[in-house]
């Protein structure tokens, strides 16, 4: 084989050799860039499942402190819950445990500033869709935040462990936690045409949402709702989220 030859086919080969090489390289480059925005997104559902599920939980406290204010209910001389089409405070006059009396308890929903240097800043609320926060419309620079107030209670009454805000104003991280709570309330009235006499029903709808983040710090909102017979008040129907 002549020299020409031989240079001839080491060119090709080191040529060969070169697009292997550059090809390996874009594969590899194409796996590495497919396996980030897999763990990316799997970082990212983690995240929300994480703060979903802490929202169902802090609104499963929230929802059992509600029923049993409702469940106890003064019911000599009830006020309405909501005497409006909607209601973004409502305030309920139960019975103290022990027999002690009775107490006020006020669950408002309000728009607050958002503290500075916080996991708030940036936020904004005023495109959420659910009832309750879209109802308060708060402005940039806001969030909604839900306050239970309840003043002293009678002597040698322990009353039940109600948070003062939800969520903590000044909480540092907002990856698993709730960033804003609401409540509302409307009032529903039907014709019972079955019974044998037939009436007016009347229904008090109480909802209670937590906004978490999802992807893209795209708020999300978890609900739940509660209905409760103005005209028999024992029955307290939780109906499924």
């Amino acid at each position: 084989m002549s020299g020409k030859n031989r240079n001839n086919l080491g060119q090709d080969a080191s040529g060969m050799t070169l697009i292997e090489f550059m090809i390996g390289v874009g594969i590899l480059s194409i796996i590495a860039f497919a396996a980030t925005q897999f763990f990316t997104r799997m970082n990212q559902s983690d995240a929300e499942m994480s703060a979903k599920t802490k929202a169902q939980a802090e609104l499963s406290i929230l929802t059992s402190l509600l029923e049993k204010d409702l469940k106890f209910r003064e019911v000599n001389s009830p006020a309405d819950l909501c005497p409006n089409a909607l209601c973004t405070q409502l305030s309920i006059d139960r019975l103290a445990p022990g027999g002690h009396g009775t107490y006020h308890v006020t669950y408002i929903s309000s728009c607050q500033p958002l503290p500075s240097n916080t996991v708030y800043a940036g936020l904004s609320f005023n495109q959420v869709t659910s009832q309750c926060i879209k109802a308060l419309n708060c402005a940039p620079g806001t969030y909604p935040s839900l306050a239970i107030n309840v003043p002293a209670p009678p002597p040698g009454v322990q009353l039940p462990n109600y948070p003062s805000a939800t969520p903590p104003a000044m909480q540092r991280r907002m990856a698993y936690n709730l960033v804003g709570a609401a409540i509302c309330a409307s009032k529903t009235k039907t014709q019972n045409i079955t019974a044998p006499k037939p009436h007016t029903v009347s229904q008090d709808r109480i909802i209670l949402e937590g906004a978490f983040l999802g992807p893209n710090n795209m708020i999300r909102v978890e609900r739940k709702e509660t209905v409760i017979s103005s005209n028999n008040m024992a029955k307290i129907q939780m109906l499924p989220n």
